[in-house]
Parts: structure tokens; C-alpha cells; sequence
């Protein structure tokens, strides 16, 4: 008779527990989600540089910067690839009230002169339309052995003794693909930091849901530490703006279950914790909290797949757990690389630390390490201003790319380009620099309307060759 007691007991307590956790969560994320305040616990981690525009977002990229090399117009890479909304509205909105940031692209080869200026062309050669509210190109000149990277999160320029960055740089000791597993081979060879990689195996392919979890021992514990990535493609754009169908109540009730918050789980658990403090019966929930956090998604602690095209950066605390870092966006055409400071709690005492990406589309990457503690070398910059724009569509349209924040847009849709002319650089190269350039930019882009895909009429064949084969390329993955 007492055995039935205790275990009656036992149960009203439990079932006590998951009534109080169940109503406390409910209500937090009703009021998050219907009167659409900010998270009262946590900054939506997973998704962190993505508003929460009631709908999905995927990202894609904002037009192409195209270099002259002396004969023709190649493209470099796409630019503001992070400024995206689903419709135009929203889009202005967001970008206009200061939720979307500035880009900035370093650019892998010189610009060359048309005629008496150094020129740049921005190409529309995907089903979207981009609104460019300015540009400038900035010439850093460094040492001749050096290499200059742009930050993952800020506009920062970071400047490295190549040799002594391929030299220090740590590999993984592993690398396990939610998947395949041990990928470790794929990041093995350091001379991949500054090697042009071939669009072959050496670099590994992750699709939309996979993670991989990379070990890294031997740091020193304290040391500033910068996780540098090489990352590139995406088989998806933006294509035409179709009415957004409305939730379904299972998809209200999944948005809803997504935006549950390891921090919120703990914060119940902790409340049941002190009630049963002296029955000795607290320490059986000290599971639930990775049960219930750990499938998360679009909201906090936990992520899974989610809103956004793009690679999230995890790492691991003493205690385990799972922090956000960052959000890497892949450029489209050449591999990117970042060099992005990472939390000190990311080491351990013991020398070690566990960094996980976690991919929403398929993306690449064709390397990854730890650098601790490089030798920030010295440079010198200069911005070269916007002098002359010349619009396929509407000719002279300089005023619409100062380098003011003003919402007077430079207008693409597809098959337009916009040739840019820049002001003449004033610092000469001192013996043993090199320049780099890097184009800061600031706008965004949406899906493309129909009056605009009505305008743009057949677009595809103003494109270049080597555009009309990417939207091609595209285009064919997007039907599969």
C-alpha cells in the first residue's frame, strides 16, 4: 500500500511538472508569435541576421559584379547576398529601417581601365530584381607576401603573412558529417587556405539539413582565435513573385514549436527544480532540457534547418551546449574566404573546441581551420568614389549610386547591367605592396514581379555566355 502511494505521489508530481512546463511555454510563444515582440529569452540564434517575416526566406544573391579584364566584362562574384526579402514592400521596409547591413566582397582579381577609369559592371542574370542604393570600391595596399580577408559578421579587413598564416593554421582533427561521417580527409591539406581550388572533390558538398561537426585540439587556451572558411556555391535563385499561401494551422503549430528556446526549457525546469529541491526528485529531469531544446529550428537554442541559404556556425561550451557564432553566406561564383573571431568560452581548458556547421542549402567547403593569435599586419586604404553610371536601360544614372544612404535605387531586372566608372586612386604602391579590392555595397533584392518579368521580356538573350549558362545551370536544378 505505501509502494502505491509513493508511486502515486511520484506521478501527480511528474504530471504536475509537465502541465506547469507545458502552459508556460504555450504562453511564451503565443505572445511571441501572435503579437510579434521580440523572443523574450533569446535572440532567435539559429536564424540571427534573418528577420522573421512570417513566411520562409531563401536567400540567393543580388547582382554580379562582373571585373573588365582589357577585352571583356568576366564576373567576380555576387554581392549582398544576405538583403533579402520575398516581396518588395517588406524588402524596402527592412533595408530602409536599418535591418539589413552593407556588404562588402574582396575581389580576387585587379580592375582594369576602360578607357581612362577603372570600371566595374553589375549584371542581373537571375529571375529577381535588385535595387542598389550605393557603391564604392576600396584599394587597400599591403605587403607583397601578405593577404587581406574580410570578417564573416563586420566590415572589418583583416591583414596576414600568407606563409606564416599556412604555417599556424589548425586542421580539425575531425570532421563528422551528420551523414556520411568521417570526413576528415576533406580537411587535411592547409595548402587549400590559399590555393585555387578546382571544382572537384576537393572540396565537400553539403545539402540542406546536414551538419558537420569539426574537433580541433592543441589551441591555446586564452589565445584570440579566428575560424577561417572557404565556402562557395548554391544551385537556387530567387525566381518570380508568386502569392504567399497562407499558414496552414499545422504549419502555425510547427512555427510555433520551432521557436521553443533551450533557455526557456531550463528556465521551467529550474522553477520545478526548487519545488522538488528537498524530494530528491530533481535531478530525474535533468535530461528533459536537451530532449525538448535540442530539435529547435527557426527558433533559438536547438536549430535545424530553417529559414535562409546559408552555412550557421556553432560551437560548444564547457558545459556542452550548443552556442550560435555565425552565419556564413556562400558567394555564388568563386570561393569566399572569412576570417571570423570566435568566442574565448569556444576553448577549453584543455586546449580543445568543437565548432559544428549547420547547412539550410546545399553549399561547399573547401576549407576550414583555426588560427590563433596571427600577426595583424599594417595597410594602408582608400575609397574610390562612384564618378559615372551607365544604365542598359536608362543611361546616365550616376545620382542613383552615391555613397549616401538616400533609398534613390539603381533599378536591375534580368538582363540589365549597370557599368560603373570609380574616381582615380591618389596612394601609389611603395616597393614590395600589392593592391586588393573590395567592393562595399549597400541595397537589396526580392523575387521578380510581373510587371517587371513583363518589362525585362526576353532577357536571357542579352545575357553574356557565361551568365545565360548559370541561369541555365539554375534553372535546370530548380526543376528538379
Amino acid at each position: 500500500m505505501k509502494k502505491l502511494t509513493n508511486s502515486t505521489k511520484l506521478l501527480t508530481r511528474v504530471s504536475f511538472f509537465v502541465v506547469v512546463l507545458t502552459v508556460g511555454w504555450a504562453l511564451t510563444n503565443l505572445s511571441y508569435y501572435f503579437k510579434k515582440i521580440s523572443h523574450p529569452f533569446l535572440v532567435n540564434d539559429a536564424n540571427a541576421d534573418v528577420p522573421n517575416l512570417g513566411y520562409d526566406i531563401y536567400f540567393g544573391s543580388c547582382p554580379h559584379v562582373a571585373i573588365f579584364n582589357g577585352k571583356d566584362f568576366c564576373i567576380e562574384n555576387d554581392i549582398l547576398p544576405k538583403n533579402f526579402a520575398y516581396d518588395f514592400s517588406t524588402a524596402m521596409s527592412l533595408y530602409e529601417g536599418g535591418e539589413m547591413a552593407s556588404d562588402i566582397l574582396k575581389l580576387a582579381s585587379i580592375p582594369q581601365r576602360l578607357g581612362h577609369r577603372l570600371v566595374l559592371q553589375l549584371q542581373e542574370i537571375e529571375e529577381e530584381e535588385s535595387f542598389i542604393d550605393w557603391l564604392k570600391l576600396k584599394r587597400v595596399l599591403h605587403h607583397e607576401a601578405s593577404e587581406a580577408l574580410t570578417d564573416g559578421v563586420s566590415p572589418k579587413i583583416y591583414v596576414v603573412d600568407r606563409d606564416e598564416a599556412q604555417s599556424k593554421i589548425l586542421l580539425p582533427n575531425e570532421a563528422t558529417h551528420s551523414r556520411k561521417g568521417d570526413i576528415s580527409s576533406y580537411f587535411k591539406n592547409r595548402l587549400h587556405l590559399w590555393q585555387k581550388l578546382p571544382d572537384n572533390n576537393t572540396a565537400f558538398l553539403s545539402s540542406a539539413g546536414e551538419k558537420i561537426r569539426f574537433r580541433f585540439e592543441n589551441l591555446s587556451k586564452g589565445a584570440a582565435a579566428y575560424l577561417v572558411v572557404r565556402s562557395v556555391f548554391r544551385n537556387w535563385m530567387p525566381g518570380e513573385n508568386k502569392p504567399i499561401v497562407a499558414k496552414t494551422r499545422w504549419s502555425t503549430f510547427s512555427s510555433l514549436m520551432r521557436s521553443v528556446s533551450v533557455v526557456q526549457v531550463l528556465m521551467f525546469v529550474g522553477l520545478i527544480g526548487i519545488y522538488f529541491k528537498q524530494r530528491e526528485l530533481h535531478s530525474a529531469f535533468g535530461f528533459l532540457p536537451f530532449i525538448i531544446g535540442g530539435g529547435g529550428g527557426d527558433g533559438g537554442g536547438g536549430g535545424g534547418g530553417g529559414g535562409g541559404c546559408s552555412v550557421r556556425f556553432w560551437y560548444q561550451d564547457k558545459y556542452g551546449m550548443r552556442k550560435y557564432f555565425f552565419t556564413e553566406t556562400p558567394r555564388d561564383w568563386n570561393y569566399y574566404t572569412t576570417m571570423t573571431r570566435i568566442p574565448d568560452e569556444a576553448v577549453q581548458e584543455d586546449g580543445s573546441a568543437v565548432v559544428e556547421a549547420e547547412f539550410t542549402k546545399p553549399h561547399k567547403l573547401g576549407f576550414l581551420g583555426i588560427l590563433q593569435e596571427p600577426q595583424m599586419l599594417q595597410y594602408r586604404s582608400e575609397s574610390l568614389e562612384v564618378t559615372g553610371v551607365r544604365h542598359s536601360r536608362f543611361g546616365d544614372i550616376t545620382e542613383k549610386l552615391t555613397t549616401k544612404k538616400d533609398a534613390n535605387y539603381a533599378h536591375l531586372i534580368p538582363g540589365d547591367t549597370a557599368t560603373v566608372e570609380f574616381s582615380d586612386p591618389l596612394l601609389n604602391n611603395k616597393e614590395g605592396e600589392k593592391e586588393t579590392y573590395f567592393v562595399e555595397s549597400s541595397g537589396f533584392f526580392t523575387t521578380l514581379r510581373s510587371s517587371s518579368k513583363e518589362l525585362a521580356g526576353n532577357w536571357v538573350e542579352r545575357l553574356s555566355e557565361e551568365g545565360r549558362h548559370h541561369y541555365e545551370r539554375l534553372k535546370s536544378a530548380s526543376s528538379v
